[in-house]
């Protein structure tokens, strides 16, 4: 926004604070709702911090993951970001209130990224508004668990496949449809490029509307 028409105006507003808010409010003013919201270009930005500066760095984007101008593609925005950002830099987005871009922000913060998504409420609640504010705070701090893949080789399939950001203890559930010609096994592995493995059993199947479907649930020890 242009705020200085010649060299007075701008020696004014740093000589007053007061006619800088005034100049600021104008300009805005005029503008009017004409905002954009260039992701990829953002997200170049970051990369480019990260690659300033060899220390491990952790980058919180506040956004709700809706791009309005350039890229808009959740896979490209998150394989550039992926391509570019340093192997030890981190992002986390937080997003304010409930509206979002999930495939977005999935694209960028936990894939490409290897951070999480942190969403916040907004409410006129003083008290509960400091009480968001902190569980989002303790989420941004609280350090990103392992990924798991699921593999069964009895499966036809399983749904989903990956799963980001897991801790002592999580329970994971996924889903999937066990080869006819094949008894279902009584466990499936979950396993990183750790050698830390997972175990899941099998849910009622009274529950499940196909027999040849199974729930299977499973707890990172």
């Amino acid at each position: 926004v242009p705020l200085f028409a010649d060299g007075a105006v701008a020696a004014a507003a740093v000589a007053s604070p007061g006619v800088l808010r005034q100049l600021v409010t104008d300009a805005l003013a005029a503008r009017r709702a004409l905002g954009i919201t260039d992701l990829g270009r953002a997200m170049v930005d970051v990369a480019a911090l990260g690659a300033a500066n060899d220390a491990e760095q952790h980058f919180v984007v506040v956004t709700d993951g809706f791009a309005s101008t350039g890229e808009r593609r959740a896979s490209q925005l998150g394989a550039a970001l992926g391509a570019a950002l340093p192997a030890n830099d981190r992002v986390y987005a937080l997003v304010l209130g409930t509206a979002q871009s999930k495939p977005t922000l999935d694209a960028l913060a936990l894939d490409a990224g290897r951070g999480r998504v942190v969403t916040m409420g907004l409410t006129a609640d003083a008290a509960k508004r400091r009480a968001d504010a902190q569980r989002a705070l303790a989420a941004l701090r609280k350090p990103v668990g392992a990924t798991f893949e699921v593999d069964e080789p009895s499966a036809a399939w399983i749904h989903p496949r990956v799963f980001a950001d897991v801790h002592a203890g999580d329970e994971l559930v996924f889903f999937g449809e066990w080869r006819r010609s094949a008894p279902p096994p009584s466990t499936a592995a979950a396993t990183t490029t750790t050698t830390t493995t997972i175990t899941s059993r099998f849910t009622t199947p009274s529950l499940l509307l196909d027999p040849t479907l199974a729930a299977l649930i499973g707890t990172m020890p």
